[in-house]
């Protein structure tokens, strides 16, 4: 039996918060610290993105360059944009933010709408050298904002269940939640993503205090 199908789950959290008219809260950056889009029409800014995407995904950075560049055009090429974090002008942090068909392309998202309406804050990172100064949220709330300016009503999220630290700091730059619990279903040829227990009257308070 096995050898026809094959069954996986995992857990993650879902956040939102309305932000029609959302601004970023944060104190001045510190010093040498620039929060900015990444410019894809820059060559410097395209290659600086797929070293970090590198150093974010793949245990030997150098050799995974090629890759990275095609899968951070990719997201460009589909509209979603980046917003970086710069230390002492090197790029050490990117916060991906998806709209319309970003959205869609993504099967969990199917669970969410309108699409319309939203924005989906994904591929989040922080290279070692930019970390423990709380720059993570500091880089979502700008990258909100400027969705919001965007015309964006609505900003969601997702984190792993056991990845601890995001899950914290998400709690503290969004208002509600759910755990959403995906299954997935590998038959021959296809695969099959069920969400069970994903409703829209399961949403609860953040309450981790900003």
């Amino acid at each position: 039996m096995s050898r026809w199908f094959q069954i996986l789950a995992d857990s993650f959290f879902v956040y939102r918060k309305r932000i029609d008219s959302f601004k970023a809260t944060q104190a001045s950056p510190a010093s040498g610290v620039t929060l900015e889009e990444v410019d894809p029409s820059k060559d410097a800014d395209r290659e600086a993105m797929a070293v970090l995407w590198a150093r974010a995904y793949y245990d030997d950075a150098e050799s995974a360059l090629d890759v990275s560049r095609k899968q951070v055009q990719a997201l460009w090429d589909r509209g979603d944009f980046c917003m970086g974090l710069r230390l002492d002008d090197k790029l050490v942090g990117m916060q991906w933010m998806a709209f319309g068909d970003g959205i869609a392309s993504m099967q969990f998202a199917r669970c969410l709408s309108p699409y319309q309406a939203m924005v989906l804050a994904h591929d989040s990172y922080i290279a070692e050298e930019g970390r423990g100064r709380r720059l993570q949220i500091d880089l979502l709330d700008k990258a909100v904002e400027v969705s919001a300016s965007r015309g964006a009503v609505w900003v969601y999220s997702f984190v792993g269940a056991r990845n601890f630290a995001s899950v914290r700091n998400l709690m503290r730059s969004f208002d509600e939640y759910q755990l959403m619990t995906h299954v997935k279903i590998d038959i021959p040829l296809t695969a099959v993503h069920r969400y069970p227990g994903f409703t829209e009257d399961g949403w609860l308070r953040c309450t981790t205090p900003r």
